[in-house]
């Protein structure tokens, strides 16, 4: 089962996948593994039953409205989703309110979720060192590995091409100086008698 469907059946919160995060993290820090790789699907922010409420407001609102410096609009929001808009990071919130597709829709594919989730596992370790409940360092990177591996088989493929090419290209090379040797060595031959 896909971790998106598991993350919408169970109707997970933003703040569910955030501790989950932070826990392992811990964990193993407790075990003494600071290093970790989390891998996070392309689009997980979609499925959070929470933000699904959240963009489709969000989209009403600016399909209707301007949004305002000030932040009147947010009244427009139900309480949920205002102090969840509220509790991203500010450079999601500004994602959520960038320019919409043809349709209207958020472009989630703009949405740095695997940044935002650093960013709230950071606040959550602080929150954990200052209590006393964190020693570790915690250092997150965001990679967008999805395509790299995508073309990895291509040039894998494309890089064994090209080495049998080479060993093709080196054969003919090989024959054609042979045959330029013969050449040479009749043509010689040809010119003593």
């Amino acid at each position: 089962m896909s971790s998106f469907v598991k993350v919408a059946e169970k109707k997970e919160t933003l703040k569910n996948v955030t501790d989950y995060i932070t826990n392992v993290v811990c964990k193993r820090a407790e075990l003494g593994y600071n290093y970790g790789v989390v891998l996070i699907p392309e689009g997980l922010i979609d499925f959070i039953p929470e933000i699904q409420n959240l963009i489709a407001k969000l989209n009403e609102i600016l399909a209707h409205d301007v949004i305002d410096e000030a932040g009147a609009w947010k009244s427009k929001l139900e309480p949920a989703s205002r102090e969840l808009f509220d509790f991203l990071p500010k450079t999601i919130q500004e994602q959520l309110l960038l320019e919409r597709d043809p349709h209207g829709n958020v472009q989630v594919a703009k949405i740095e979720t695997k940044k935002m989730l650093i960013a709230m596992v950071e606040t959550k370790l602080e929150k954990r060192r200052a209590a006393g409940k964190y020693s570790a360092h915690f250092r997150g990177q965001s990679l967008d590995a999805g395509y790299m591996y995508d073309c990895m088989y291509t040039s894998n493929v494309l890089t064994e091409k090209n080495s049998l090419l080479s060993e093709e290209l080196e054969k003919c090379q090989t024959q054609l100086a042979a045959a330029t040797a013969e050449l040479e060595k009749s043509k010689g031959d040809h010119l003593d008698q």
